[in-house]
């Protein structure tokens, strides 16, 4: 079952939406997921894409989970410096979620989230924040580093305006490598090519989390795997008892 779900939030005074993902029938027979898993798309995307080339239906309905795939869009989940607060209305849909779809049980301990690019960002902020809420941590090609040059779709008027002047995206840098290594978060998967623009990040930051986190190597030329391949080992990680 996939439902599209729009809503009103008030971090950034208008309207959003985000999707979720559950196996078929789940809430007609009130059977409540075994978990919830975040999943956050790269820059620029809704989410739609992690639906239609990944296995996640197929994913959930395996491990009986709920999915909660929010869009990143211009706002890349940051608290922009010249913008929206977007980092914290990802937050708040956790909110939302308890409030008015109680069907999706958010269980300390039972929830995992996940990103892709600069999804892979914020998804270890938050995690590292709330490291007993999430039990398991990943970044798939993440884009790790605020400091990063410009490149793509991080020109640098969109870098500034999501990160401010170059002086605060390197404060930024420093100040996100040492919540790694001082965090209690546990159980992070980095998955990364060594051609990936984010790929010196991700080594980055898993040396900076020592032994807490798995740098894991993708081969080069996924193609269509870009998506699902790293995601399906992720769940597995998580539910399976893969490593």
């Amino acid at each position: 079952m996939l439902l599209t779900h729009d809503y009103y939030c008030p971090k950034i005074g208008m309207a959003s939406e985000f999707r979720v993902v559950m196996p078929d029938g789940m809430l007609q027979n009130s059977e409540k997921p075994a978990g919830v898993l975040f999943l956050l798309p790269k820059e620029g995307e809704s989410g739609s894409a992690l639906i239609s080339k990944t296995d996640l239906p197929s994913l959930c309905a395996s491990y009986r989970i709920a999915a909660v795939v929010p869009p990143c869009l211009e706002g890349c989940y940051t608290d922009m410096v010249y913008g929206y607060p977007f980092y914290q209305s990802l937050k708040y849909i956790r909110e939302y979620l308890r409030n008015f779809l109680p069907g999706i049980p958010l269980e300390s301990g039972k929830c995992m989230i996940a990103g892709f690019g600069a999804g892979g960002f914020a998804a270890l902020r938050w995690a590292m924040e709330e490291p007993d809420f999430f039990a398991c941590t990943g970044s798939i090609r993440g884009i790790l580093d605020p400091a990063m040059p410009a490149h793509g779709y991080f020109t640098e008027r969109r870098l500034t305006d999501l990160f401010g002047s170059p002086e605060e995206r390197r404060e930024m840098r420093e100040e996100f490598l040492s919540s790694c290594r001082s965090s209690a978060v546990r159980n992070v998967y980095l998955f990364t090519e060594n051609t990936d623009p984010g790929y010196e990040s991700s080594s980055a930051a898993g040396a900076a989390f020592g032994g807490r986190a798995s740098l894991k190597i993708l081969k080069a030329g996924t193609g269509s795997g870009e998506y699902k391949d790293p995601l399906d080992r992720l769940v597995r990680i998580w539910l399976g008892g893969e490593r």
